[in-house]
């Protein structure tokens, strides 16, 4: 993304590229007095386009459709139409170069006396008999009209409304004045300043909402910072550290948490009965007792006419294991593999849990079937590769070996027969995948458990072939396969126009729900109360904590204080947090629990007040006022611009040096507003909406650049406020859906109704109008005194976020939005005016 120091420098380069062309033309006279048109293109058209505004060589010229021929049709490198150039030659003259604008430049109609005079009809009969038809076919936003001295730009096809005839149009009369105003005809006609509209902005009564902002002011930071150096050196901290990485260890790395932290439901004890049912009758066929192995044969002749394979069935179990987002799938299945399994249950069982989510980069559908491959090797080996180890080898493929030396005798060579089985694993790896199921059955004995996991965020070529391969298992291969999917990969590969056959085949289906927030907490703390108990005299020592905190204090750090500590003093029970909690880590149990001691040992909350809490186990300690500013500047006193992974401000957009106030909030607005639409319609799959839809609402109602708009997006999906509709996508395109994620409806609620938000994001924007900056400063100032009454010190927020809201609202003044019209959109949008109207006055 550039800065606004890039766009200084690249303006620059465009300038010094545009005076040596400049000079060049005139340096060298024309072959004749009646220049053509091809010299004017060759010597100064295409350079000027090229070399100065940026376009890509790539730009089509003489495009020939239906017809019409097109001198130059304008894309950029995503192959997107910008501009139609029309170049004529030097001595046919676009305008009457008589007149000069206020800026130094000229905005007349086309079909006004200065753009329709003489012979050749001016600019007016190329827009009129040329540019307006080829706009139409090729879909562009503006159209050029230019002799190569003479430079006359105008939108086309137009969105105003108007009539061709009434259209204005931005003229250049001759270099001299391109050069006196670079700046501006470098915006209107650049690729950069197109895509960003600054040409309609210019002709158009209702403007881009974005402006160039290049050395904006910043409101001065706040002079109290809170310290976070000596946090790791005080005693009462490092234990209280101590005590959240034991309550909030994400709970698949701990075998101990996942046996006593996993929360139940009715779901997953109905799962438990019905899984630990069905390894029981499934691994009843491969009992030790039932045959024997013979690892030694007395006669190899007899190999050719026995055979050493076991009546077993050739099919095994599919298991589709689903659920909402960090619902506790993966938990779920190691849990029930380590503690549900009895014993018996357990010797009985080769567990191979293949994640895909670890498998590093996937490349193709080839790739798919090694990582299966050698995470069944490791499974079956213990780990060791079996080209490495004779043993496992032969004793992999020994039947195979004893009836080839059945047939062929000495003759048989032993390093071409395992050249010829490794060539055959590398080429064909779902085919040695299944040999290793076949042999864990009919060798070892045991009842191959297999989870594919982690294959949400694969490309749906990839996901098909995970499912293609857990299939072909299930129909050749004997054993217990489960795939683990959350229930928006269901739908959206059920809702594929060639479905995999993966959901014929499956026979078994889990449904697991999301656990509350409390729930999980509860159980985190329940279980940090049965280890502090049981800890040993010997550690006991360690829970007595010595804090410098106004005196020596010595404080016994109690199992019973802590628990209710973390659940009721740090408000964690309150409705309000867990929904901030829940919100801000998009429902993810792992990211929730992270952000629980985050927010625990954030040092904005003030040691004393903390400390309070605990020693007087008082649960009204810290309000949830309180909370909330923790949550949005965790290490500071004050929102830093670099934002700390949580929360994100949505009231502003910088990019290239431009300025898009609102930018964001209102694209999560028409994300909501389509949320709540398909909650109202009971649609079964909810809020998507395609990029290209949104961003013609945007252009067209708000007037938001498409191009800050899909950056807005791009920003938003890093920002994981919105996600798209297939999760493998790395980046938001045209042709993308999406949809406003919780993390986005949190920063929605915030920025209508939390002043504090307000205040904390003005403090780190971009501010663009000197008046509007001396105000905010005014009342920061006043915020900031030491000593100041609460109710002053409220007011002054206020009025600062109000002065703030109220500049990001301006330009937003002429959108006509009803509430009839734009649903729950346009109400969030007049919240938000009415809030910052109401303050105003």
């Amino acid at each position: 993304m550039l800065g606004p120091e890039t766009f200084i420098v690249e303006l620059d380069a465009a300038f010094e590229a545009f005076q040596a062309i400049v000079d060049e033309y005139k340096g060298i006279p024309a072959s004749d007095d009646a220049e053509t048109e091809t010299e004017a293109r060759s010597r100064l058209i295409d350079r000027l386009l090229f070399e100065c505004l940026g376009w890509p060589r790539s730009a089509r010229q003489e495009l020939t459709r239906d017809a019409d021929r097109t001198d130059y049709l304008m894309k950029d490198e995503a192959d997107r139409n910008w501009a139609i150039v029309e170049a004529k030659r030097p001595a046919h003259a676009l305008a009457n170069p008589t007149g000069e604008g206020k800026d130094g430049t000229r905005k007349f109609k086309l079909s006004g006396p200065a753009l329709d005079f003489g012979s050749g009809g001016g600019a007016w009969s190329v827009y009129r008999e040329q540019i307006v038809r080829y706009g139409a076919v090729h879909g562009t936003c503006i159209g050029i009209a230019t002799n190569g001295n003479q430079w006359v730009g105008a939108a086309v096809p137009s969105r105003s409304g108007r009539g061709l005839e009434d259209e204005f149009a931005v003229v250049f009369a001759d270099l001299n004045r391109i050069r006196r105003q670079f700046e501006q005809f470098y915006n209107f006609f650049s690729l950069d300043g197109v895509r960003l509209g600054f040409l309609e902005n210019f002709l158009q009564e209702t403007a881009w909402v974005s402006y160039r902002c290049l050395r904006p002011y910043f409101v001065e930071r706040n002079p109290r910072p809170i310290a976070t150096s000596g946090l790791g050196d005080d005693e009462y901290y490092r234990t209280i550290s101590r005590a959240l990485d034991v309550a909030f260890t994400p709970i698949e790395d701990d075998e101990h948490i996942v046996e006593h932290c996993f929360v139940e439901s009715r779901e997953s004890k109905d799962a438990d009965d019905r899984l630990v049912r069905l390894t029981e009758l499934l691994s009843e066929v491969v009992d030790p007792g039932t045959a024997e192995y013979e690892a030694e044969l007395k006669d190899a002749g007899d190999v050719v006419q026995e055979s050493l394979e076991l009546a077993v069935p050739s099919a095994g179990a599919l298991v589709l294991l689903s659920g909402e987002l960090s619902s506790g799938k993966t938990t779920y299945i190691q849990r029930l593999h380590r503690h549900k399994l009895s014993v018996r249950q357990k010797s009985r069982v080769r567990f191979a849990h293949i994640r895909f989510d670890r498998a590093g980069d996937l490349s193709d559908v080839g790739s798919v079937g090694r990582w299966v491959a050698d995470q069944l090797q490791d499974a079956t080996f213990s780990g060791a590769t079996s080209g490495t180890s004779q043993g496992q080898f032969f004793d992999l493929y020994r039947p195979e070996w004893e009836q080839r030396r059945a047939l062929f005798g000495d003759a048989t060579d032993r390093r071409e027969f395992i050249a010829e089985r490794l060539k055959l694993q590398r080429s064909e790896p779902v085919a040695y995948a299944q040999r290793l199921l076949g042999h864990t059955v009919r060798r070892h004995r045991r009842l191959p458990f297999v989870v594919f996991d982690g294959i949400d965020h694969l490309s749906a070529a990839l996901q098909n072939e995970v499912l293609r391969i857990a299939t072909t298992f299930q129909l050749n291969c004997y054993g217990f396969f489960t795939v683990i999917l959350d229930d928006a990969t269901v739908w959206r590969l059920l809702g594929d126009s060639n479905p995999s056959p993966f959901f014929d085949y499956c026979g078994t289906r889990v449904w697991l729900p999301r656990p509350k927030i409390g729930e999980v907490l509860n159980s985190r703390l329940k279980y940090l109360k049965s280890v502090f108990e049981t800890t040993d005299s010997a550690a006991s020592s360690g829970s007595v904590v010595r804090t410098s905190l106004g005196r020596s204090f010595q404080w016994v750090l109690s199992a019973e204080q802590v628990a209710k500590f973390l659940r009721d003093g740090m408000l964690l029970e309150d409705r309000d947090v867990r929904k901030w909690i829940e919100m801000l880590s998009n429902y993810n149990i792992r990211e929730m629990l992270r952000l629980c001691k985050e927010l625990i040992l954030a040092p904005c909350l003030r040691k004393e007040k903390v400390f309070a809490a605990f020693a007087t186990s008082s649960i009204n300690a810290i309000g949830s006022g309180q909370i909330a500013r923790a949550l949005i500047r965790p290490r500071h006193r004050n929102y830093v611009a670099r934002s700390n992974g949580w929360v994100y401000n949505v009231y502003s957009f910088r990019t290239s040096g431009l300025v898009a106030p609102l930018a964001p909030l209102m694209v999560l607005f028409a994300l909501e507003d389509q949320r709540l639409l398909d909650h109202s319609n009971r649609e079964e799959v909810r809020g998507f909406i395609r990029v290209d839809d949104l961003v013609a609402f945007c252009e067209s109602l708000l007037r938001i650049p498409r191009q800050i708009v899909m950056e807005v997006l791009e920003w938003l999906r890093q920002s994981r406020m919105i996600q798209t509709y297939d999760p493998s996508e790395d980046a938001v395109r045209a042709t993308s859906r999406i949809k406003i994620e919780a993390r986005g409806r949190l920063h929605v609620e915030w920025a209508l109704g939390d002043w504090n938000y307000m205040r904390e994001m003005g403090e780190v924007d971009a501010i663009g109008d000197r008046q509007v900056f001396d105000q905010m400063m005014e009342c920061s100032r006043k915020f900031h005194t030491p000593g100041i009454p609460t109710d002053a010190m409220t007011e002054a927020s206020t009025q600062f976020a109000n002065v703030y809201i109220g500049q990001l609202m301006a330009p937003y003044s002429k959108a006509r939005i009803t509430s009839s019209e734009h649903g729950h959109f346009s109400a969030h949008f007049l919240q938000l005016e009415s809030k910052w109207c109401s303050r105003v006055a």
